[in-house]
């Protein structure tokens, strides 16, 4: 008796056989969704392997001075000598420091990915200004004094060993010198350079360093000095500014980016006096700032955001061609929507296939004009009217381009998706307000086209 019902109701039975060919749709497009997942871990494999030949994110921290320092019990009343105690290895970071920071961005290519990475040529410059030895006082008791008879150590870290592309020149006092990679048997993957200077009775010690580096994703800098001014010009146009502070001068344009930072000492908690190096080490940590690569979109993540839309995308070009069955008194088979149905899957896959070799953006629009070029063709056979098939392009370019949208502008896309559903709702309601539904379950086809009265 229902099985008689059903074949009675022939509205009924479009709109199961049309459920049945959505929920059938859904075993290509997981498919589709597992291939991009597995498209995607190819391609981060592949571009881990090329970071670890470019270089990943890299530190540039503050050069540091590492002073012999003796302690003295002070002449008594009797006139006895003073007596040489202990010896101990203190810091001291830069009077002043300034740094500039040219970036050149390169791609690398592992079969048709590419990683884009930079190169920064760093120029570093200040001084130190040593203490007099009065004016170093540590423990009360005793008196403490700088030896000069002993080579002092300038030092700075690198975060990664594979950053380098050259050696590191530096002019330290009136000495010109190669800073020398110390091994860091703790840690193998930061390097920590040094060299050796002779202080004699000097105050002032002016540097100099030039270095080049490389890496990925991001550059930060630890300026631990009592004042410290750091420049960045890049030829990439896409910086995020982040960390501890942010630039006080910053300006974009289409042929790159520049930005200024001003940073006094005592916003660090940096007092110019003796410190112990792991102090400062753990300070530069605390007070990083930089800058971040914005690399483009990520195909594979855009392409599985656009997966999750293909059903909602798929149950309204079906309502849609569903409509024009109402309103026209065409009947479409429910092979021609299997059809239909096919070409709107197809679209994810020309999309991934495309993205990985041209972007996410341009793959779309190409993705998408194939389609609507698919769905004009066919639909102007079965609707039986060419300016049908116009409406349907029409609607086509409307439906994908709102579902771009919604792809690139993440911070707005569920206000504007729960405004285009709703504009959509309404859309339909007002114009099939006037149908006679009880009239079609008798007959889905009418002789002649169901007229709503719009």
């Amino acid at each position: 008796m229902a099985q008689n019902n059903n074949s009675k109701n022939p509205l009924l039975k479009k709109l199961i056989t049309l459920l049945l060919l959505i929920l059938l749709l859904q075993v290509p497009i997981s498919q589709i969704s597992e291939l991009t997942h597995d498209r995607s871990t190819t391609k981060n494999i592949a571009l881990q392997e090329l970071r670890r030949v470019v270089g990943e994110a890299q530190i540039v921290t503050t050069p540091t001075l590492i002073l012999s320092l003796a302690s003295f019990k002070p002449e008594n009343e009797l006139n006895t000598p003073a007596e040489e105690l202990r010896h101990i290895h203190m810091s001291l970071i830069p009077k002043n420091l300034m740094v500039r920071t040219i970036l050149k961005s390169e791609l690398r290519y592992r079969g048709i990915y590419s990683l884009p990475y930079y190169v920064a040529k760093v120029h570093m410059e200040g001084h130190f200004e040593l203490p007099y030895d009065s004016e170093i006082s540590m423990e009360e008791r005793n008196n403490w004094k700088i030896r000069r008879d002993v080579a002092a150590n300038f030092h700075m870290a690198l975060d990664n060993r594979r950053a380098l592309r050259q050696e590191i020149h530096a002019v330290i006092g009136e000495e010109k010198t190669t800073l020398q990679l110390v091994e860091d048997g703790e840690n193998r993957k930061s390097i920590e350079l040094s060299a050796t200077i002779f202080l004699n009775e000097k105050k002032l010690i002016p540097f100099a360093i030039d270095l080049e580096i490389a890496g990925t994703g991001s550059l930060r800098f630890a300026a631990l000095a009592e004042n410290s001014t750091v420049k960045i010009l890049s030829d990439w146009n896409s910086l995020s500014y982040v960390g501890a502070y942010l630039p006080i001068e910053k300006s974009e344009t289409t042929d790159g980016s520049e930005a200024t930072w001003q940073i006094p000492g005592s916003s660090q908690g940096a007092a110019y006096t003796l410190q112990q190096q792991t102090w400062i080490n753990q300070s530069q940590k605390e007070n990083l700032f930089g800058v971040d690569f914005i690399t483009p979109l990520d195909v594979h993540r855009m392409v599985e955001r656009a997966v999750k839309y293909e059903a909602l995308v798929v149950v309204l070009a079906f309502l849609a061609f569903f409509l024009f069955e109402i309103a026209c008194g065409t009947q479409i088979h429910g092979v021609q929507y299997l059809f239909l149905g096919a070409a709107l899957v197809l679209f994810y896959l020309l999309l991934l296939s495309i993205a990985e070799l041209t972007g996410f953006s341009l793959a779309y629009l190409l993705a998408a004009g194939i389609v609507i070029a698919i769905m004009t063709c066919y639909s102007r056979v079965i609707l039986e009217r060419s300016q049908h098939s116009w409406i349907v392009a029409s609607y086509f370019a409307t439906s994908y381009g709102f579902t771009y949208s919604l792809l690139t502008e993440q911070d707005y896309s569920l206000l504007f998706g729960s405004l285009g559903l709703t504009l959509i709702l309404a859309t339909v309601m007002y114009f099939t307000r006037k149908i006679d539904w009880f009239a079609l379950e008798h007959g889905l086809r009418s002789t002649e086209p169901v007229n709503p009265e719009l």
